[in-house]
């Protein structure tokens, strides 16, 4: 969930990130102040969410006093976690395939009050992983790079990987002036991990993954998961053979 600390910084949580570890993890180490209003805010919505308008009381407004609006410090530590956007789609395909969400729908895409940032999937879901895939980005090409980019602004000034969550949630800690139990932190066990009810493994085949590698070529180079690799046909190739 999306979380401000002790100390002011504040943890976006993006979905199928690891957020659910690392806010539980927050909370053992003591660090949490108070919660977000809604789980899954993305920068804008915190940014907004920590926004307060202060209206005196009434014999303050009778003497002329105006309202005043109190915003997070221009320091703040913002922070995040993001994925490769490949398994992004593996992980977001299995949580729904669980006999408790069975592709359910999240908030109603483009309602501002019954908001998830997840609702543009809404009807997607499809127990063929490909069929899944194709009717994403048949709808929102580029998806996962989209969703990733909402909560990773340039104000955000910590962007770690699931893929290095421990390692980089004590850096992010450390680079916030955080005092904590970095072993605790190193070795806590997994939270949440999806178990779908399916027989079928998860299968990529080269032309869909391909297509999609070069729809999510921005975030694959942004968060550093194709920078040794000089194009989306060579990084499509050693995905499939496992060397990501």
């Amino acid at each position: 969930m999306g979380l401000v600390l002790k100390s002011g910084a504040v943890f976006l949580h993006v979905p199928k990130t690891g957020g659910n570890w690392v806010s539980e993890v927050l909370f053992k180490c003591g660090l949490v102040d108070s919660e977000l209003a809604d789980k899954h805010y993305d920068f804008v919505r915190a940014l907004h969410s920590l926004t307060q308008t202060i209206t005196p009381a009434w014999h303050g407004v009778l003497r002329g006093r105006k309202a005043y609006t109190i915003r997070p410090k221009r320091d703040t530590f913002f922070f995040a976690f993001v994925r490769n956007p490949l398994h992004w789609y593996e992980s977001w395909f299995k949580y729904m395939n669980q006999k408790s969400r069975q592709w359910r729908d999240w908030g109603k895409e483009g309602d501002l009050e019954d908001w998830h940032p997840n609702s543009a999937l809404n009807g997607l879901g499809s127990e063929n992983f490909e069929t899944f895939v194709r009717n994403v980005i048949a709808k929102r090409p580029g998806y996962v790079s989209e969703l990733l980019f909402s909560y990773t602004p340039p104000e955000v000034r910590f962007v770690g990987k699931q893929e290095s969550i421990r390692t980089d949630l004590v850096t992010a800690l450390k680079q916030a002036g955080e005092s904590f139990d970095e072993e605790l932190i190193m070795t806590y066990k997994p939270v949440g991990v999806s178990k779908p009810e399916l027989s079928e493994p998860i299968q990529w085949s080269p032309e869909l993954l391909k297509k999609v590698v070069e729809l999510e070529w921005a975030a694959l180079v942004r968060y550093g998961y194709a920078e040794s690799h000089s194009s989306p046909e060579e990084y499509s190739r050693l995905f499939l053979n496992k060397v990501d």
